[in-house]
């Protein structure tokens, strides 16, 4: 029989040119005893291979390299550990046993094996062969995936480096076959890009990972290929580029199958199926992540099966299943009994979901768990992990709160945990607890209905907008934008609700699903029916005003649903490059400036405040004669954007800008409840400027340097 026949996968046949011709004979002969119709070719090759060793007093140590590297890449963990119990000489197996620790979340025992590994090699001194060499490489790998998951990037690097040195090595180059330095390539680059993907640095990252599927027409190994595939989408994902994102992760995921390797099927599945759910295809997302979920379950990973089970259980609650929705919930809460929880997200996910189907005992108990987290935290922290599980903890107690109808309590946890978040850039989560923030405005309308509430709903809406445009993700944009319509709705305007859609619709109509599609038309038949004053119910009632409001308000409460607890949980941050505004002023309603700073970074180009004053006040003057009031918010002038807020009917802050950005509109809003603070009505009359020994003006001028000022991520107080 050729050798070919009897080593169906491309990147082993090296392993039969290098070891003993007598060695070959007796792997073919195991090779051809197994039944191949039952059989996946990788598992027989891996029996063969262990067959083989069994029988033989000294096998080459090729042999034990492709069993270990075989039962990894097929998650044949059990069987991986039986051996390296079985042969706890053979140091070939030891760094493949450290990386499925790894992949199990298991990183103490990782470092641990590393470390053995590393002190056996050192008695050989320097008298190291290819095997030797090859087992440093594989040790150094590992050892660099556990510190990049550790997120300890200084000490990854250093890896990085000392793996080049060893690649560049005259003894590699010697004796060392292209396929196989390729190899080793590829182990760096992995590491590279997982530091920049992690360290967040999108660009360098995609950049590197397309130039690296490129080698792969001179490498012929599927597994590596699918590696990189789902790194590709990842990449897309991060630039908003979904169908390309989700095309490379179909093609992982088939690799990944192909290969029989259920960790990779498990990690893919997982990315494919949230990045489904995020674009609306709900049935086939949720398919492949049960899929995902179950393949975690079967290799042990129960931290990432419940991730994945409880994704699937927030879609089902999105489209009222709570059935299902329980069904998921409780089989996340048995694997969740098998290891130790530490991520706050998924503690977080817990409490929401419990909380949402009513069952608050179960969802305190998640609380308590992040509760007892936030204690261990010191007061003044810098830890991105520490800021993390406070938010998390906000997100859960602002959650449980709104369950219960503690309004005013959810608030207050909202507003801490859109302080931390604003302030430390997680602007994922300042969107989670901006959703929560408008769903207790819409809940609060319902129990007393008035115009302000909806007006106030709205102002939310405009800030959450400017991080909205940073995720372009159809599904989500699309329901963000009904939400909005339906409000205008609610406020018995349908021309504005229906030109606000119009033009989203016109770019988004070629991205639609059927769900999203029969939602705009349920929005469109509204409309329609609004316009024409016609009975929506069928023409025995006529409905009145309250009535429809209440209605259209309950139609946005039940989208919104549909957005929360999305991007936060997919890991995937928004980016938004924070701005200095060129000046920052305080103007009495009259047109009179009282107060001005300017930044000198940004100052160049910028109007003169006089001017301002005197057109804001036109501006305001014809507002309110066309209108009855003047709520403006932006003023484009070209050159510059002029972004106003309100502080009462005397004051108004104005911020002169190049453009309007989520953290301006947070900051200008931070100053106005710190100047609601003050006497201000004293200045009510006042014909000057505030002079600048003037205490009022020192006292303003502190407050704009520090809330305007690029924010100081170095610590947070707990607050607990």
């Amino acid at each position: 029989m050729l050798e070919q026949d009897t080593f169906i996968v491309p990147e082993y046949r090296l392993l039969l040119q290098r070891v003993p011709i007598d060695q070959k004979r007796i792997y073919f002969r195991h090779f051809i005893d197994l039944e191949v119709s039952e059989i996946h070719p990788r598992i027989r090759m891996l029996k063969a291979m262990i067959a083989t060793v069994k029988e033989l007093d000294n096998p080459s140590r090729r042999w034990w390299h492709a069993i270990g590297q075989l039962s990894f890449t097929t998650a044949e963990y059990d069987l991986l550990l039986k051996l390296a119990k079985e042969y706890p000489h053979v140091k070939e197996l030891t760094p493949f046993v450290a990386r499925m620790h790894v992949y199990r979340n298991n990183f103490k025992q990782a470092l641990h094996l590393c470390q053995l590994q590393f002190d056996a090699l050192k008695q050989l001194g320097q008298k190291h062969g290819l095997m030797d060499t090859l087992l440093i490489i594989e040790t150094y790998f590992t050892l660099g995936v556990t510190k990049v998951y550790l997120r300890e990037f200084e000490e990854t690097e250093s890896i990085i480096n000392q793996l080049y040195d060893i690649a560049k090595s005259q003894q590699i180059r010697d004796f060392a076959p292209k396929e196989l330095l390729l190899r080793i390539k590829l182990q760096i680059t992995v590491l590279s890009a997982m530091r920049l993907l992690f360290m967040g640095h999108v660009e360098s990252f995609r950049k590197m990972i397309d130039e690296t599927l490129e080698w792969f027409d001179d490498v012929q190994d599927p597994w590596w290929q699918a590696f990189f595939l789902n790194l590709a989408g990842i990449s897309r994902f991060q630039s908003q580029e979904m169908d390309e994102g989700m095309a490379f992760l179909r093609q992982a995921l088939l690799l990944f199958e192909q290969t029989r390797d259920l960790r990779g099927q498990s990690v893919v599945g997982g990315n494919l199926g949230t990045a489904m759910l995020l674009e609306g295809l709900r049935s086939e997302g949720r398919e492949v992540l049960e899929q995902a979920a179950e393949a975690s379950e079967k290799l042990g990973n129960y931290h990432n099966a419940v991730g994945q089970f409880l994704t699937v259980a927030k879609s089902y609650l999105d489209e009222k299943h709570h059935r299902k929705a329980m069904e998921y919930l409780q089989r996340a809460e048995l694997l969740s009994c098998q290891v130790t929880i530490d991520d706050p997200i998924i503690h977080a996910l817990f409490c929401y979901l419990y909380s949402r189907i009513d069952r608050l005992d179960k969802a305190k108990r998640s609380l308590d768990a992040l509760r007892s987290k936030v204690k261990r935290i010191p007061k003044k922290t810098s830890k991105r992990a520490d800021i993390t599980t406070l938010l998390w903890n906000r997100f859960a107690e602002s959650v449980h709160a709104l369950i219960q109808g503690n309004l005013n309590d959810a608030m207050a946890h909202i507003d801490e945990g859109l302080n931390i978040a604003d302030k430390y850039g997680h602007y994922d989560l300042s969107l989670e607890f901006s959703h929560l923030s408008l769903e207790i405005l819409l809940k609060r309308y319902l129990l007393n209905p008035t115009a302000e509430r909806i007006h106030e709903a709205l102002y939310l809406m405009e800030d959450m907008q400017l991080l909205v445009r940073h995720i372009e993700t159809p599904y989500y944009t699309t329901i963000f934008q009904l939400v909005k319509g339906y409000l205008l709705l609610a406020l018995l305007l349908p021309s504005e609700a229906k030109s606000s859609l119009e033009a989203y619709k016109e770019t988004a109509k070629s991205v639609m699903n059927a769900d999203q599609e029969m939602e705009y038309a349920l929005f469109e038949k509204r409309v329609t029916e609004l316009l024409g004053q016609t009975n929506i119910i069928g023409g025995s009632i006529w409905l009145t005003k309250d009535y429809l409001s209440t209605l259209f308000v309950t139609e946005a409460l039940r989208l919104l649903s549909n957005l929360q607890f999305q991007q936060a949980a997919t890991g995937q941050p928004i980016l938004e490059q924070e701005k200095l505004p060129a000046t920052v002023m305080l103007l009495r309603n009259d047109g009179m400036s009282l107060f001005t700073y300017k930044f000198q970074e940004a100052s160049e180009g910028a109007p003169d405040d006089q001017v301002i004053s005197s057109f804001l006040m036109a501006i305001n003057s014809f507002a309110k004669e066309m209108f009855g009031s003047s709520n403006l918010r932006k003023i484009d002038q070209g050159n510059a954007l002029l972004l106003l807020e309100p502080i009462s009917s005397e004051f108004t802050i104005v911020l002169v800008a190049k453009e309007e950005t989520y953290s301006l509109r947070r900051k200008i809003k931070l100053f106005a409840r710190e100047l609601k603070k003050l006497d201000l009505e004293i200045f009510k009359d006042s014909v000057f400027m505030f002079s600048e020994d003037d205490p009022i003006f020192i006292q303003l001028k502190e407050l704009v340097t520090s809330i305007f000022a690029p924010s100081n991520s170095s610590s947070t107080t707990n607050g607990d």
